[in-house]
């Protein structure tokens, strides 16, 4: 038996129609989060799982200035010490009083590694019910555990991987971490939760191409993403997101490879990278010796 978790942005709203929980605004941001389920040592609802937090707080469910506004969707599993999680993130734009644009996540997740999957199962049984997906709105919590999946065999025959989209995910580059599909090469007619299925299976194939390299994350509808290095795959939302996602995307591996190696935050290897740039005008062409200057400033860190 498992348990389906849920922890959601914590903001004030207000009803813009008292008759309609689907019509409200943002009038301003609180501390913690909204609709959590999680029992920690500190009790039901207090905190979320450490690992996950880190990762948030790390940015990986982050996106960077965009115009749109619609869904996206974030699978990631999650490893930190001992704690092993998989999580699905829905991301959604809001507005507040004087329409500005107000990033809100709902969060479902799971003890494990391997268990993105099945909360997507709950999900698409929660979209048959419902006709929707299970976004954040602060008025409805959603408990996942009441929609039971269907049986994985079924569940599977439902959705179908065109072969040569699956060759070009695993063929892409492998030397960046991340491979960006453009806009709607996942959609499964009919259903969002399925096509979110679509993209684990694809994320899954490209993720054991590149020998299980970096976490695995995929970003569905995805807008410019603050860290889109550390995904193994992304459907851009629209064209603009596809052209920015190609340019933000590429790179990422030799931080995440120096970071494993060295036991360093990959965020302070980019630092590190960054300022000896911006000290050396050639510094990309004169590898070798700089090289050997990278390898000093890392001796640093030990």
């Amino acid at each position: 038996m498992y348990d389906i978790y849920e922890f959601s942005t914590n903001i004030n709203s207000q009803l813009t129609n008292t008759s309609d929980k689907n019509s409200w605004i943002s009038v301003g941001d609180l501390a913690g989060w909204m609709h959590n389920t999680y029992v920690s040592s500190n009790g039901l609802g207090i905190d979320i799982p450490y690992a996950i937090q880190q990762s948030y707080d790390k940015g990986d469910f982050a996106i960077g200035e965009t115009k749109y506004r619609g869904l996206t969707v974030m699978g990631r599993t999650i490893k930190l010490d001992a704690e092993e999680w998989s999580v699905l993130a829905f991301l959604t734009i809001a507005k507040d009083e004087i329409d500005r644009r107000v990033p809100t996540y709902r969060f479902f997740f799971t003890q494990g590694d391997s268990s993105l999957l099945r909360i997507i199962q709950h999900v698409y049984k929660f979209e048959l019910t419902h006709n929707s997906l299970p976004v954040f709105n602060p008025y409805k919590p959603t408990n996942l555990n009441a929609y039971p999946p269907v049986e994985l065999k079924e569940f599977n025959n439902k959705f179908s991987i065109d072969i040569n989209l699956e060759h070009e995910v695993k063929q892409g580059s492998s030397d960046s971490l991340s491979y960006v599909l453009t806009e709607s090469s996942c959609q499964v007619e009919g259903s969002k939760a399925l096509s979110l299925a679509k993209m684990h299976r694809l994320t899954f194939s490209r993720w054991n191409a590149i020998g299980n390299r970096g976490d695995f994350a995929w970003a569905y509808n995805s807008p410019l993403l603050k860290l889109a290095e550390r995904f193994v795959l992304i459907q851009a939302a629209d064209e603009e997101s596809y052209t920015r996602l190609k340019s933000k995307s590429s790179g990422g591996i030799i931080e995440h490879e120096i970071g494993a190696k060295f036991g360093i935050d990959e965020e302070k290897i980019r630092t590190l990278l960054k300022s000896l740039t911006q000290q050396e005008s050639n510094f990309e062409q004169n590898a070798p010796h700089n090289l050997l200057k990278i390898a000093e400033e890392l001796k640093k860190f030990n």
